[in-house]
């Protein structure tokens, strides 16, 4: 069974008939609901809300067209009335929910999705309360999601299916470097612009659903679909899920969008939580012969069942997705990756010096952090071996900047310049849309150093031996 949400034009639902912004009088026919009529006609089900809410005012938003349902309640397609454009509405299930508790994650969890920044993520507007209805607000996406994509029309290309896991691999690269965990990575999570844009939605508010499910899991929409897509760890304790559950699931997706089906798709919740922990997954070749060898090994790795054997990073599948595109001549929409770099490792070490490397990949997040004359650490295999820069490095002592003509003395004109300056670590802000040359560096033992382009730029870094 598949998760509860469902685009309007899957329920066979009538074309909005006022399209938004078209006509701004109708605005004023939105109703507010009471908190009574809200308590006398509570909703048992995420479709009861939505029908419930449809066409009525909350706050500065016009739930225009109930859109679907899942997670933690019912998505509208709105229109914010203060900005006259249109977006997301997820109206959270529950009216004035007694939970202070749930409320507060709620308020923390929309606060850090809407930190990200991201051209594959979905970014959130805003979060609020009126009449005792909690929300948060959305980017309007006009796509399709994968679920739907995939159910519609089979199996996506091969370069396809290489493109969008690569797009949703560097979305998890960005949260990452946030502290931001996804935890419910599926197909329906993730929609497909016209433009062939892959756009990851609910960012960081899975948690809320676990939460929600603990309280009524009907009004919650959790459903069996979200089952095909869990990490083996996560479903023992999701307060253990981290990057590494995320990529679990992200495998479970390209392993959807391959073959058609989810890895795991038959059975009861039971039988499919089980299969997770201790099953491989069918052989995906024997399904579709095509699949270049090396990326169904892809696939494997990232559903191990011990998180230690899959990729400790999103940068480390983006390489290798990417790799695996210019071995087959794929045209690929996805930016090109931004690094993590330890050269106190010595196969991240190798990262460092490949050609392909050289040009077009985003600079934000990248990180540098060597060590090369300490002695190696033994690392605790349970813990991705993930560089972060420090939040000292965020002070503004430690940040310096490099632009086409210094004039300050936090400017330099050359990424040497810079890093001779920050000999104790810190940040390299980048100002222009130029390529730079770095070789790499010695520095102090415990040096991070973070080189990333400022707000709108991507910079290209070339890596000189």
């Amino acid at each position: 069974m598949e998760n509860a949400e469902e685009t309007s034009a899957s329920k066979g639902r009538q074309p909005d008939r006022n399209p938004i912004g078209v006509d701004q009088s109708h605005a004023a026919e939105a109703t507010i609901l009471s908190d009574d009529e809200a308590l006398i006609h509570a909703p048992k089900s995420v479709n009861e809300l939505g029908k419930l809410l449809e066409g009525r005012q909350l706050g500065d938003y016009r739930l225009d067209t109930f859109v679907g349902g899942g997670g933690m309640g019912a998505v509208f397609k709105a229109l914010d009335t203060t900005l006259d454009r249109t977006v997301a509405v997820k109206v959270l299930a529950g009216h004035r929910s007694a939970d202070e508790e749930m409320l507060r994650r709620f308020r923390n969890e929309a606060q850090s999705a809407a930190r990200l920044n991201h051209e594959n993520i979905g970014l959130v507007h805003a979060v609020g309360s009126s009449n005792g209805w909690h929300f948060i607000v959305f980017e309007y996406i006009e796509g399709t999601n994968l679920r739907d994509l995939v159910r519609q029309r089979g199996p996506l290309t091969i370069a396809a299916v290489v493109d969008i896991s690569m797009q949703i691999a560097a979305a998890l690269d960005h949260a990452c470097h946030r502290d931001v965990t996804h935890r419910d990575i599926k197909p329906s999570n993730i929609l497909l612009t016209p433009e062939g844009r892959a756009k990851l939605v609910d960012m960081g508010l899975a948690r809320l659903q676990h939460i929600a499910g603990e309280q009524d899991l009907t009004v919650s929409g959790i459903t069996l679909g979200t089952f095909d897509y869990i990490s083996p760890e996560q479903a023992r304790d999701a307060r253990s899920a981290d990057i590494r559950s995320d990529l679990y699931s992200l495998g479970c997706t390209m392993f959807f969008m391959l073959v058609g089906r989810a890895p795991f798709a038959e059975g009861t919740m039971v039988q499919k939580l089980l299969q997770h922990q201790q099953e491989r997954p069918p052989e995906i070749s024997d399904m579709r012969a095509e699949v270049p060898r090396r990326l169904i090994s892809v696939v494997h790795k990232l559903m191990s069942k011990r998180p230690q054997d899959r990729f400790q990073h999103p940068a480390a599948l983006e390489f290798e997705l990417l790799s695996i595109a210019e071995e087959e001549g794929f045209d690929v929409t996805a930016s090109r990756p931004a690094i993590d770099i330890d050269l106190a490792t010595a196969d991240k070490a190798k990262v460092f010096f490949w050609p392909w490397v050289i040009a077009g990949f985003s600079l934000i997040g990248f990180v540098v952090w060597t060590a090369m004359n300490a002695p190696q650490k033994k690392s605790n295999p349970d813990v991705p071996q993930v560089v972060k820069p420090q939040r000292q490095m965020l002070d503004d002592t430690s940040v310096v900047h490099v632009v086409s003509q210094p004039s300050q003395p936090d400017e330099f004109g050359t990424i040497a310049a810079a890093l001779a300056h920050l000999s104790g670590g810190g940040v390299i802000e980048i100002s222009e849309n130029s390529e730079y040359e770095i070789s790499p560096t010695r520095l102090g033992n415990d040096v991070k150093i973070t080189i990333r382009g400022v707000a709108g730029k991507r910079p290209v870094l070339c890596i000189t031996p």
